[in-house]
This record gives structure tokens, C-alpha cells and sequence, in this order.
């Protein structure tokens, strides 16, 4: 069974190759042998320039370097193309409407998609996923592919619709993934797929290829692992368990859902055998969150899978980070990103993959909207400050220079302006002008702070949600 790390690379930050090659090392010495950066559109395809011109994409020799690197440090870079859904940052430009599924797009209240799936029921459709791996695995020295295919909100509510009808929505995945896999096969020996789809058509899994390997992802500590794995492994395919750092949608991190949803995935993906644990690392909404967010996660999935499931705490991860990370055992920090993940659970009011200091900041950009904060009191908005205000000064009693701790002063203020927007939201006092300060002092900020470790490419995207913000408190 190996240890694996997926990094999202797409959907905003698109780190700089120093960035890349020092994560390496890290996994390196925490026991990795497998890496994905999971890639839509931040890539230079040939004849697809429209989609990545601005996202600062990765290119051939980026590919070409990562891949040896890696290699040198007993890394497999595995090469990580989404080809079903997911492909908005294409389908949003005329050349490629016409292979949406829905145009104009669909919306639906829990998944707001825009142009979201491809059709992959016709040559077209076909032809542009083909030209997509054609493009991009020539690159990697790796025999493996994942090839995405989670979330396919779209499927069956546009072009297929007819067929759909017909079929079944289940039925309808199932020939496009096959389709798909089949393509697939040219590039590569052996093919990933996220499993979250099939596994609501269990009658369906009978009938994928055989040699597949499952993807079997979840994000809660909750997740039903042992069920799905279950499933997976009694229908005679290849699995891998893929739990997640929890630090997107999170502003300051989830650390107790962290723990639990590592330790869960490792529990079972060793009672029903799984292949391996791909942790993985999303940039859901212009990866808002900073690098730092996910030592703990990586940190702790590396203890789960080397030490075993039952002897991972969080003392254990605080001193692996402090260890790997900050080189230096006696280093507070690696307890103060494990208190900013455990900051949001006073609200007993619980959404799924996301805090409520996320919510409350960005609100406006989620589905439902202000919705998504009903059930918070004022009580628990004003423990919320009271915790925080204490983590603030433990914090900057330790403070330093340094580009992580600017990082975390950056976290803070996002915070401070998390709890003003849920005051706000709640038709309570709050003070309006320094939350308007804090959330201009933090926008500047999270501009320099994504300079030094990414790309320009993506920034744009997640200082919309923070303009937002700060335009509220000008109301």
C-alpha cells in the first residue's frame, strides 16, 4: 500500500516550481511515494490557449522537471486531468460551448455549475477529452492516470437529456466513463477515477472495466469509509481511500474533522485493501487558504500510515510539524495551526466540507447564500471572538518575520473579519470600520502573499470574494 498527496494546482494557485520541489522534499521525508496536481485547465494544452492564457498554466518542461525531481526523491508524479466534469474554465469560451452538456447552463440549489460537463456521448465530446490527455500525459514518465469524473452535476439536464430519460442518469455515467476509459488506455497502463458517482449506482459497478482502480473520496470525519470500501472491494476492483488536509473552504483549517476523516481512511482502506491513501489538497473557491493550513493534514496522514491509525494524536502531528516543517521541535507554531482548525468548532451548527467563517466571509458565493448561517447564535459568535482574541496573542507573542508567520497574521485578520460578517449577518453591533480596515489590510496583504509562492495567474478569483466582503461593510 503507498502513501499519496494530491495538490490542487488549478483552481487559483498555481505554485512556483521552488514552491513544488520544496513540498517534494517534505513528502519525501515524511514517507510519500506518490504525487498528483490535479489539473483542468492550468495547463498549456495544444489548441486550448483561450482557457489558460491567464491562469499562469504549468507547462511541458514544468511537467518534465516536476517528474524528475520527484523521481529523484522516490516520487511518482502521476499525471491528474479531469475529462468529465469540472471543465467549466473551458466551456465558459465560445470555441468550446458547444461540447457542454448545458447551454445555458444549469444551476441547481446545492451546486451552482456553469457550463460544468462535457458530452461525452458523441464524437466531439470525445475528441476534445482525447485531445486533453493526448496533450498532457506525453510528459510524465508514470504508467498511471487519474482521470477525474466526480461531480458530473450536469449530466442528463441538457443535450443528454433525451437519452437520460431513457437510460437512467446512472446508466448514462457509466457509458461515458467507459468511453472515456477507453481513451484513457492509450496514455496509460493503469487508470483512476474518482468513485463518488458510481458508487450511488451500486447495481452499475459490476460493469466497469476491471483492471479500473476506484477512487473512494470523502472529507468528513463522518464519511461512511468502511461501507464504500466495502462495496469496492467485494465487487473484486482496485481502490484507493482518499481523505483530505480539510484546509479548503476553511479560512483557518478543520483540525478535529482532519484527525477523524484521516484516521477513518486509513482504518478501513487496511480491513478491506486498498491499493493505497491519496491525501488529498482542493483549492475550492481561489484557494483562499494558505500552504501552512496543510502540514498538519500531511503530517498526520503520514503518522496514520507509518505508525498506525490508533497512535495518530494531535500531539503526535504537532510535533511531526514542528519537526518537519519549522525544524524545530521546540517550535510553537505547530501548535497554533492546530488551534486555528479547532477555532470554528463553537458553532454547533455544522455544514458539510466547510466552516462557518468561510460561509460567513464569502457568503454571498455560496448556493443559499446567508441560508448556510442559520442556527448560529449570538452566544456562539461572541465565544467565537473570546477564543480567538486569546489565539491572537499567543500568536503574536511568538511572531516572527518570517513568511509563514506573515501567513498566519494574514489568517487572523481573515477571521476577525469572518466573525464581524457574521455579526453582520445577523443584524448585530459589530464595528464596521475597523472590519472594513482589517479586510483592506488583508486583501493588500493576500496579494503579496500569494507573489511569493505562486503564480499572478488564479489571484483574481479569490480577491472577488474579499471585495465583496469589504463592499458589504460599506453599506
Amino acid at each position: 500500500m503507498f502513501l499519496g498527496y494530491m495538490l490542487d494546482v488549478t483552481r487559483g494557485k498555481v505554485p512556483k516550481l521552488e514552491e513544488i520541489f520544496v513540498l517534494i522534499d517534505k513528502l519525501a521525508s515524511l514517507g510519500y511515494s506518490h504525487l498528483e496536481l490535479y489539473i483542468e485547465h492550468a495547463f498549456m494544452f495544444e489548441g486550448k490557449e483561450s482557457a489558460w492564457r491567464d491562469a499562469s498554466p504549468l507547462s511541458p518542461d514544468d511537467i518534465k522537471k516536476i517528474d524528475s525531481y520527484a523521481k529523484s526523491k522516490g516520487i511518482e508524479l502521476v499525471p491528474n486531468c479531469n475529462t468529465f466534469g469540472h471543465l467549466e474554465r473551458f466551456l465558459k469560451h465560445d470555441e468550446f460551448k458547444h461540447l457542454a452538456e448545458c447551454d445555458p447552463p444549469y444551476y441547481e440549489e446545492t451546486a451552482k455549475a456553469y457550463r460544468q460537463g462535457v458530452i461525452v456521448v458523441d464524437e466531439a465530446g470525445l475528441n476534445f477529452v482525447d485531445s486533453l490527455l493526448a496533450s498532457y500525459t506525453k510528459y510524465f514518465e508514470s504508467n498511471k492516470l487519474n482521470i477525474g469524473c466526480d461531480e458530473t452535476f450536469e449530466l442528463g439536464m441538457g443535450r443528454c437529456q433525451e437519452y437520460c430519460r431513457k437510460v437512467g442518469k446512472g446508466r448514462l455515467y457509466l457509458e461515458g466513463l467507459q468511453k472515456i476509459y477507453k481513451l484513457a488506455k492509450n496514455y496509460a497502463e493503469n487508470i483512476y477515477f474518482w468513485g463518488d458517482i458510481i458508487l450511488k449506482y451500486p447495481e452499475l459497478i459490476s460493469e466497469l472495466p476491471k483492471d479500473a482502480t476506484v477512487l473512494n473520496w470523502g472529507y468528513e470525519d463522518n464519511h461512511p469509509f468502511a461501507e464504500e470500501t466495502k462495496k469496492i472491494a467485494d465487487s473484486g476492483l482496485k481502490f484507493i481511500v482518499c481523505p483530505g488536509t480539510s484546509s479548503w473552504n476553511s479560512v483557518a483549517g478543520r483540525s478535529k474533522n482532519m484527525l477523524g476523516n484521516i484516521i477513518s481512511a486509513q482504518i478501513n482502506a487496511e480491513k478491506n485493501g486498498a491499493e493505497g491513501i491519496l491525501l488529498t489538497d482542493w483549492g475550492d473557491r481561489g484557494h483562499m487558504q494558505y500552504s501552512y493550513l496543510s502540514y498538519a493534514g500531511i503530517c498526520a496522514a503520514s503518522i496514520a500510515f507509518h505508525e498506525g491509525a490508533e497512535n495518530l494524536t494531535e500531539a503526535k502531528v504537532i510535533a511531526k510539524v514542528n519537526e518537519v516543517f519549522f525544524n524545530d521541535k521546540n517550535s510553537p507554531f505547530g501548535e497554533i495551526i492546530l488551534e486555528l482548525g479547532h477555532l470554528h468548532e463553537v458553532f454547533k451548527t455544522k455544514r458539510i466540507n466547510v466552516t462557518l467563517f468561510n460561509v460567513g466571509l464569502i457568503y454571498e458565493d455560496y448556493p443559499g447564500g446567508p441560508i448556510f448561517m442559520d442556527g448560529i447564535t449570538k452566544e456562539e459568535i461572541d465565544e467565537a471572538a473570546r477564543k480567538f482574541e486569546i489565539l491572537k496573542k499567543k500568536f503574536e507573542k511568538v511572531a516572527d518575520s518570517s513568511l509563514v508567520c506573515r501567513e498566519m497574521k494574514n489568517t487572523l485578520r481573515l477571521v476577525e473579519v469572518a466573525i464581524s460578517r457574521l455579526y453582520q449577518n445577523k443584524n448585530l453591533p459589530y464595528d464596521k470600520v475597523k472590519a472594513y480596515q482589517l479586510v483592506t489590510e488583508a486583501i493588500a496583504e493576500h496579494c503579496a502573499l500569494w507573489l511569493e509562492r505562486n503564480r499572478i495567474g488564479g489571484m483574481e478569483e479569490g480577491l472577488g470574494h474579499l471585495e465583496k466582503a469589504r463592499n458589504s461593510f460599506l453599506k
